[in-house]
């Protein structure tokens, strides 16, 4: 399984959570933390936002290389962890 395909499948299942668990709406992951912000634990916003950046620049950016692949995998896990009922 490739980098993106890795970075696609985390992201969605954070998606879903924002979703299910805090009723967020919007179509990419900035959005969907954005509309539920208030709801969110503090220290989770900035995980979801790195994480948000990183998926963007994996998707989107031609020949971008996930340098550090340990500390997105990890970041993702820990927000998974934190949002997790």
């Amino acid at each position: 399984m490739s980098n993106i395909e890795k970075v696609v499948l985390k992201t969605r299942r954070l998606e879903s959570l924002l979703r299910s668990q805090y009723h967020a709406e919007g179509k990419g992951l900035h959005q969907l933390v954005t509309s539920c912000e208030e709801r969110l634990p503090h220290d989770v916003i900035k995980k979801l936002r790195f994480i948000a950046t990183i998926r963007n620049k994996v998707v989107h950016e031609d020949g971008y290389e996930l340098e550090d692949s340990q500390t997105f995998f990890s970041t993702c896990w820990e927000c998974e962890r934190e949002l997790t009922p």
